[in-house]
């Protein structure tokens, strides 16, 4: 995969280091690296049928990149490529790539959820996700801490979860005061979208889980240096 990344990708920037020898790297997600993964998101026919799934969800040829999603869907695409060491940035992580000019305007930008209670909107959610763990509230998570399940009990017939061991979670008051510094909107109920909306302003309250938005971005990868070289 790092073969592949590195003869197709038009630009590799740092991110920072993560342990004593390796660095984060981003990449733009486009041609055939997004192609690929965009067909393993749609391979199992039981799912496209599944509401949360069921979404405006393509691959665009003449861009080279993957157009329309939802909460739902971005999650599917980072279950697919956490596989290969990959995933999609965190808030945080997307905040770094967006000072470095890396995010055009025009353009939606979904990076996972905040919960704020078990109460509405998607209540469902709010209650399994606050079930699985004994953190303070709020909760900011990004996608490579959650999964998924179908589950017919839930609006949309999907379950979003944690995955058994969450590391990159933010919670109580560290959350609350990101919140409130990093975001220009934000909620105080239920489980709502962390995205950066096409203006530049990062908001956390965008109440729609399964509303469309435009997929185009960066992916996240750890080397050693000497890798890349």
């Amino acid at each position: 995969m790092l073969d592949q990344i590195l003869s197709t990708a038009e630009d590799i920037i740092v991110l920072g280091k993560s342990g004593e020898d390796k660095v984060v790297f981003a990449f733009p997600f486009e041609r055939e690296i997004a192609k690929n993964y965009y067909k393993k998101t749609i391979a199992d026919t039981k799912e496209n049928n599944v509401k949360g799934f069921n979404r405006h969800w393509k691959f665009d040829d003449k861009t080279g990149l993957i157009k329309g999603s939802n909460t739902f869907l971005v999650l599917k695409l980072d279950e697919q490529i956490r596989k290969d060491g990959l995933w999609i940035p965190t808030p945080e992580q997307a905040m770094l790539l967006d000072k470095k000019g890396k995010l055009s305007n025009n353009v939606y930008r979904d990076y996972g959820m905040a919960v704020y209670s078990e109460a509405q909107p998607n209540q469902e959610i709010a209650k399994e996700i606050i079930s699985q763990t004994k953190r303070k509230l709020p909760l900011v998570i990004p996608f490579k801490d959650l999964t998924h399940r179908l589950d017919e009990n839930f609006p949309y017939g999907v379950a979003i979860t944690l995955i058994d061991k969450p590391k990159e979670v933010i919670f109580g008051e560290e959350a609350r005061q990101y919140l409130d510094k990093e975001f220009d909107y934000k909620m105080d109920s239920g489980v709502c979208r962390l995205y950066r909306y096409g203006d530049g302003d990062w908001d956390a309250d965008w109440m729609g889980l399964i509303a469309p938005v435009q997929m185009v971005g960066w992916i996240l990868f750890v080397a050693k240096p000497h890798a890349l070289i």
